[in-house]
């Protein structure tokens, strides 16, 4: 991919109008993490070239550019609208490379949507197709970094691994770093998840030194936050509160809610540490408003056990009843039998 000043001086030397769309999507892709509003201006040139030149290929790229937009604001519902609308008008072409990365992206949604069948079902498809394709070694990596992603969620943290070594195998040999960067970020997550820090550690530090290098400011704040959860793993708490505020300091620059929340669950679990409850409290309350705001109920029903034990800890018993309340009823109604039994086991700790 290109970088921004390029595409520009592309775009003004740029007499082939087909050419032109390529350029325009190249360059929402690169304003997505840093101007959302130009994103969507860019994509309304996209739609209006396309229309002029009756082009579904580039009727695709405008439906893409604001799924994307969406998915950032974690509005899934709308982005998987607009990837749909994108995947129609790919079929409408004779690209199948077009098609396949629009399965993919709707895969992303799908796995943040918590529907995990679709999400593999898509990316599969996408992985297949890209398979069947020349020159696409890191299309390939992509697809296999979602369905990682997918089993990742699921706790399947063995055949995550398996799936993200294979991606990083393909991305290094198509001499992709930012993808090779991805891949390793996420095997460095399903580490910290066993607790296995200080595997995780040998992941995230040349997943972070390869995003500072390619400029990559949505990937270097989520390296940093999982290497601070590496040093808070291995008790190391004041590097662990240097890792998040550092991380807090890039989110200035990007808006990624996500790791937000994560950052701020990070600082509450220091502070908790410390011995500094009302601080702890304030962190987890903010991490908790951003989860609930995002629809991750994975991370909310788990925010919600830390508070209820933060609040045995203050005294303030029926504030930790009621936050295990809100994660059973979150747990049951989004079928999460895992959580469910932590509940159970957080209650006979509590002797509720």
């Amino acid at each position: 991919m290109l970088n921004t000043k390029i595409i520009y001086e592309k775009l003004e030397a740029c007499t082939d109008d087909n050419h032109r769309l390529q350029l325009l999507f190249d360059l929402t892709v690169n304003l997505l993490n840093f101007d959302e509003k130009r994103t969507l201006e860019v994509a309304e040139e996209i739609l209006a070239l396309a229309e002029r030149l009756d082009s579904n290929k580039g009727r695709s790229y405008y439906h893409s550019a604001k799924a994307r937009v969406f998915f950032k604001k974690s509005r899934f519902a709308d982005a998987t609208r607009e990837f749909t609308l994108a995947l129609d008008m790919a079929k409408l072409t004779n690209e199948p490379a077009l098609q396949a990365m629009c399965l993919d992206s709707l895969g992303i949604v799908y796995n943040q949507a918590n529907e995990y069948e679709k999400a593999i079902e898509a990316s599969t498809k996408a992985l297949r197709i890209f398979r069947n394709l020349p020159n696409t070694l890191n299309y390939q990596a992509v697809s296999l970094n979602n369905i990682g992603n997918v089993y990742k969620r699921l706790n399947d943290f063995e055949k995550a691994e398996q799936v993200y070594l294979e991606g990083l195998h393909i991305a290094e040999s198509a001499d992709d770093n930012r993808m090779a960067a991805n891949l390793l970020n996420n095997l460095s997550a399903i580490n910290i998840e066993q607790k296995d820090f200080k595997n995780a550690i040998k992941y995230v530090v040349p997943a972070l030194q390869n995003f500072k290098s390619n400029n990559h400011k949505y990937g270097e704040v989520h390296a940093t936050v999982f290497l601070g959860h590496c040093h808070f793993g291995l008790g190391e708490y004041a590097k662990a509160l240097d890792q998040y505020v550092i991380a807090l300091k890039l989110l200035k620059q990007v808006d990624h809610k996500p790791i937000e929340a994560q950052v701020y669950k990070g600082l509450g679990d220091v502070y908790l540490k410390m011995e500094a409850l009302p601080e702890a409290l304030k962190n987890y309350l903010k991490a908790t408003r951003i989860s609930i705001e995002i629809e991750d109920y994975i991370d909310t029903c788990d925010l919600y056990m830390d508070l209820a034990r933060l609040y045995r800890q203050l005294g303030r018993k029926q504030d930790a009843l009621d936050a295990i309340d809100k994660c059973r009823q979150l747990a049951l109604s989004h079928n999460m039998p895992k959580k469910l039994a932590l509940l159970d086991a957080l209650e006979k700790e509590q002797g509720a």
